[in-house]
């Protein structure tokens, strides 16, 4: 999501601290406190208005040191206060008019804003100082980047422009507080949210196989990245002729069909993250193996179909050595099963403390970060170990007992791609996606769709 800040007036507001509540709940990035005439005790009743969650995204223009005693999460240098308080370990920002200053500070601020973009719409004859050809080849320069946001004259209107011409933000003023009693507000500032979400949002493909029941295979995928906030891509590795009930046989795709499916989109699209599913034999690993050395992906992450959670063998072992020994050093996270970890291993496992040594061999061996998953482990917790440059993590919660369960793997490791993508670290992709993978489950607790083992609710 592109950054959205709010700045608050330089007067103080009947009712202001109710608005500013409602704007940091919808989701604005972070409010700048701006009172140029304030006197300290006033700025104390201000802030102690708010929870500590509310002041961390709080910016103080002035009284830098209150933000610190109080847990302000930032402060902004102008022309009249440039000092940083000693200790200071909060964010730095700053206001910026000319492509000059942006190059001098921009090593030195966690963003800077650039002003005036527009005519202002709070200070009369404050117009735009720059054309928008100037803006765009400074954007072209790298002048322009994500941490440089744009101030002055801001309205929903205009942020599709704003955000073609580069900046990682915009700031608003005049055109919020110029609507802040109307009874369209909230639903105002949620289409500025939304614009700033839909301007960034990533791009994920699903190398998968095809489910016509919907409930795993590139249908779930589709589902769960579209639900977290993504735009997903397919390749079909396979069509399958399954439903809820059986698997009766798959019919895999040609390694050229496969890679010109990846290319295609490759050359459209800005993929964010991959989430790679049915590999069923040699043809089809060979041509993601070359795909992930051609166009370098970020965020791979890959759900082993090696192993059925019966135990059932479902690739022969020429294809799950080549994904051994030449897709996994590629990848950045495999998540396999039990079963799968046993295999590979040649190692029995059967408790949590089997489960954390093996994920650290995993990762050794496969050259890659590794989410073991305990569902098979006989207890009522459920438990994962994530293994991720030797540092383990155990992620654990209550078995949820349902019928519908139908492509949790494909829907988790989907999840994780596109947490990954959105900037989440590992750790917490995988915790984000196994929350989400959970409220698929309990959502879907009503649901009878299919005879077998039915399919989950991903919205």
């Amino acid at each position: 999501m592109k950054a959205i800040i709010v700045i608050t007036e330089p007067f103080w507001r009947v009712g202001e601290v109710e608005v500013i509540r409602v704007l940091l709940q919808l989701g604005i990035t972070y409010l700048h406190v701006r009172k140029p005439q304030a006197k300290e005790p006033e700025m104390r009743t201000f802030l102690s208005s708010f929870s500590a969650d509310e002041r961390e995204k709080m910016v103080l223009h002035d009284f830098f040191d209150l933000a610190h005693e109080y847990g302000c999460g930032g402060i902004h240098h102008n022309s009249r206060n440039q000092t940083i308080p000693l200790g200071w370990k909060g964010r730095l920002s700053r206001s910026c008019h000319n492509f000059l200053e942006l190059k001098l500070y921009k090593s030195v601020y966690d963003y800077l804003f650039l002003s005036p973009i527009f005519d202002s719409i709070s200070k009369e004859g404050y117009s735009c100082a720059f054309t928008a050809d100037e803006l765009d080849k400074a954007h072209q320069e790298g002048i322009i980047d994500k941490s440089v946001y744009a101030l002055g004259g801001i309205t929903q209107d205009r942020l599709a422009e704003v955000f073609a011409w580069g900046f990682g933000g915009a700031v608003f003023l005049g055109d919020i507080w110029s609507r802040w009693d109307s009874p369209y507000f909230v639903s105002y500032i949620q289409s500025v949210i939304k614009t700033a979400q839909l301007a960034t949002i990533p791009s994920i493909l699903s190398i998968a196989g095809s489910d016509p029941s919907s409930g795993a295979g590139v249908q779930a995928d589709l589902k769960t990245i579209s639900s977290i906030g993504g735009y997903g891509l397919t390749a079909i590795s396979a069509l399958t002729i399954q439903n809820t009930q059986r698997v009766e046989r798959f019919i895999p795709i040609s390694k050229n069909d496969l890679l010109d499916q990846i290319r295609v989109v490759s050359e459209d699209f800005s993929v964010k993250g991959v989430k790679i599913g049915m590999l069923p034999t040699l043809d089809s690993v060979e041509a993601v193996v070359e795909a992930l050395q051609i166009y370098s992906f970020p965020n791979v992450v890959y759900d082993p179909i090696m192993v059925s959670s019966t135990g059932q063998t479902l690739m022969n072992i020429e294809v799950r050595r080549e994904i051994i020994q030449r897709l996994s050093p590629l990848l950045d996270l495999i998540t396999p099963n039990i079963h799968e970890a046993e295999w590979i291993l040649s190692k029995n496992i059967s408790s949590v403390e089997d489960m954390i040594s093996s994920s650290q061999e995993l990762e050794q061996q496969l050259e890659c970060s590794v989410l073991l998953k305990g569902g098979h482990l006989d207890s009522d917790d459920m438990v994962d170990v994530l293994c991720d440059k030797g540092e383990v993590h155990l992620f654990s919660h209550q078995k949820i007992i349902s019928s519908n369960l139908h492509g949790t793997g494909c829907t988790l490791s989907s999840a994780i791609a596109t947490y990954l993508a959105l900037g989440n670290n590992l750790p917490e992709a995988v915790r984000l996606a196994k929350e989400y993978l959970s409220s698929c489950i309990q959502n879907s607790h009503i649901m009878q769709l299919g005879k077998g083992c039915g399919p989950m609710w991903h919205f």
